[in-house]
């Protein structure tokens, strides 16, 4: 489990391949949602969208035709793009209302709405469902400084083995019923990335008559 080398960045299944060191990177993992006060002045939120990133990369080293690469896809109109980085992105206990004893739909995201529009264009899709249970799967220990806070350790019986996912609909299918009663189930999965918008693209020349850019953009999950 590590970063793809190299990053993927295009339209869905037909993507650039453009090396950065990640240290070039920074995500800043956010929701949609509305805050607003009610009449008694209690803050309320609704979430609209539990995961939408804003992905800023910026370098010294861009050559001409990687530049030209970048503003092909900031110009493209007829779709949002494919962002992939890592193969173990991962969503920990992500708690859902269960549909029956057997289904679960997980939350719409940026990350399967790009398994979504992959699958729909005939590609592999992004996510991989790990566990479905009925108590959260973090084990005890402190956030920092080691311990095993969300490091993926499950306690109790894990529902999903030999189930599936359908990647259009959000749709887990478990392999194990669940108890008459269950309402809520946590689900764990990892996935490689996101499906973005380029919202601006900045370079500048680096070299004088030499072909070498700094640049920098920001995606935006959608």
């Amino acid at each position: 489990m590590a970063w793809l080398e190299p990053f993927l960045l295009g339209r869905p299944g037909n993507e650039f391949s453009f090396e950065v060191n990640p240290d070039a990177m920074s995500i800043d993992e956010q929701p949609v949602a509305v805050l607003q006060r009610n009449l008694s002045g209690d803050l309320k939120k609704s979430v609209l969208n539990t995961s939408s990133p804003i992905i800023r990369i910026n370098s010294s080293f861009l050559s001409i035709a990687q530049r030209n690469q970048f503003a092909s896809l900031a110009g493209i109109s007829d779709t949002f793009l494919s962002f992939q980085t890592r193969d173990d992105w991962g969503v920990i206990s992500e708690r859902n209302m269960v549909t029956d004893t057997t289904h679960v739909t997980i939350q719409d995201t940026s990350a399967t709405k790009l398994s979504t529009a992959l699958v729909a264009g005939g590609f592999t899709g992004i996510i991989t469902i790990n566990s479905v249970g009925v108590v959260p799967n973090v084990v005890s220990g402190p956030l920092f400084g080691g311990g095993g806070f969300g490091d993926g350790g499950f306690s109790g019986p894990d529902y999903f083995s030999g189930g599936s996912y359908d990647d259009a609909t959000r749709v887990v299918t478990l392999g194990t019923s669940l108890p008459v009663g269950t309402t809520f189930v946590y689900v764990s999965y990892t996935y490689t990335g996101w499906l973005v918008n380029m919202e601006r693209l900045s370079h500048s020349f680096a070299g004088g008559y030499v072909d070498r850019f700094t640049y920098d953009f920001q995606l935006t999950g959608v």
